[in-house]
C-alpha cells in the first residue's frame, strides 16, 4: 500500500493501473497446436460420424490425440485462443438446390406475405 502511494505522489499514475494477469500455461503446445489446427481445417473424418465438429467432438479429439482433457467450456476457450469461431454456417445438404429454392420463394411469395 505504501508503495501504492509513493507512486501516485511521484505522479506516476501509469503505476497504479490494474495488470491483467498472466493466466494458466496452455495445455497444448504449440506445435500441438498447429497439429489440432490442421485437424480441424481437414474437417470431420468419416470415424468420427458427424458433418460438422462441434465443441464435444473436438474435446473428444484432443483427448484421443493428445491425451489432454477438456470441459466443455475449455474447449471453447481453446478454440477462441487458436483463432476459430465456435459460430459457423450450419452444412448445406447434398441435395441441397439453390435454384429450387429461389423458384420455391417467387411461388410461395403472395402465400407468405397474406395477399
Amino acid at each position: 500500500m505504501d508503495e501504492w502511494m509513493g507512486r501516485y505522489r511521484r505522479g506516476v499514475l501509469g503505476a497504479l493501473v490494474a495488470k491483467k494477469p498472466p493466466g494458466r500455461e496452455p495445455k497444448l503446445t504449440p506445435e500441438q497446436d498447429e497439429k489440432l489446427k490442421a485437424i480441424l481445417d481437414a474437417g470431420p473424418r468419416p470415424a468420427d460420424k458427424v458433418c460438422t465438429l462441434r465443441g464435444r467432438e473436438v474435446r473428444r479429439i484432443v483427448q484421443e490425440e493428445f491425451g489432454v482433457v477438456y470441459t466443455g467450456a475449455g474447449v471453447y476457450d481453446l478454440l477462441k485462443r487458436l483463432d476459430y469461431s465456435s459460430l459457423k454456417p450450419r452444412p448445406r445438404h447434398r441435395k441441397n438446390d439453390p435454384k429450387k429454392a429461389a423458384e420455391f420463394v417467387e411461388t410461395s411469395a403472395p402465400f407468405l406475405r397474406g395477399a
